[in-house]
């Protein structure tokens, strides 16, 4: 009876061990590389693998903390050239009024030396001409914000330079009389 119980022993122990290692085996089928889910075997085999992601995702949090930093030092950086340039426009829109006004004033004074018979009446309408063509085009540069800042800039430059010569002019023509 001994010989058939090793026999049976022998078949069954060879069996079992088959047994054991298939399901050991299969946890390597059943890992899916989360240790919340995985059995014991699977996640004390993986946990370097483990380490591994955990240390990406940190690297990677990282990574996204920095560009954000970056992105809010540029934001600020903007909002302080945008406050810039919303100065330097509105001081050329300030300028632009000034200049309104003196071109009104050269106006009204040339109103007034219409009635004087001793001004020379053609020089007079001449200078008028030209003082409605560059009121005309600062009352445009005011209402045209679409251009850049150079060129708002240099057309007040333009318009100013323009006002001067007309002023003097205006001044020639009624000190001749």
């Amino acid at each position: 009876m001994s010989g058939k119980v090793s026999r049976v022993t022998g078949a069954i122990l060879p069996a079992l061990l088959l047994g054991l290692i298939g399901a050991l085996s299969g946890c390597s089928s059943s890992c899916t590389g989360d240790p919340r889910t995985d059995n014991y075997f699977c996640a004390q085999r993986n946990m370097g693998a483990y380490q591994n992601q955990v240390s990406q995702k940190q690297q990677a949090a990282e990574n996204l903390q920095d560009e954000n930093v970056q992105l809010q030092r540029q934001n600020q950086d903007l909002a302080a050239q945008k406050q810039g340039l919303n100065r330097q426009i509105d001081k050329i829109s300030g300028e632009l009024r000034n200049l309104d006004t003196e071109l009104n004033t050269l106006n009204t004074r040339i109103q007034k030396a219409r009635s004087n018979s001793q001004v020379d009446q053609q020089r007079l309408a001449q200078a008028q001409r030209e003082l409605q063509r560059v009121q005309d085009q600062t009352k445009l540069a005011q209402t045209d914000t679409s251009g850049a800042l150079a060129q708002r800039q240099a057309e007040l430059d333009r318009l100013k330079q323009r006002t001067k010569q007309l002023e003097a002019d205006i001044d020639a023509i009624l000190q001749a009389h």
